[in-house]
């Protein structure tokens, strides 16, 4: 969507635990954009990136994705 618009980004994936927490997500995924959270527990659609993408170019796309499973002991 970046690049078919022709937007200046940075875009990052934001794995580590300690990063995502910083950001008011009680579960993955999260995209924040200009470190303001625009979505959370889903994937945004096009029209959600596309309008903030307008307003404030260049971005920071944060891509908040928590790929390691937490085991609680019973």
């Amino acid at each position: 969507m970046v690049e078919a618009r022709g937007i200046q980004a940075e875009i990052l994936e934001v794995t580590d635990f300690a990063e995502i927490m910083k950001y008011p997500i009680l579960a993955t995924p999260g995209l924040v954009i200009n470190e303001k959270l625009v979505s959370a527990c889903r994937i945004p659609g096009e029209t959600e990136i596309a309008g903030p993408a307008k307003r404030s170019p260049p971005l920071l796309l944060r891509l908040l994705v928590a790929i390691a499973a937490v085991w609680f002991a019973a």
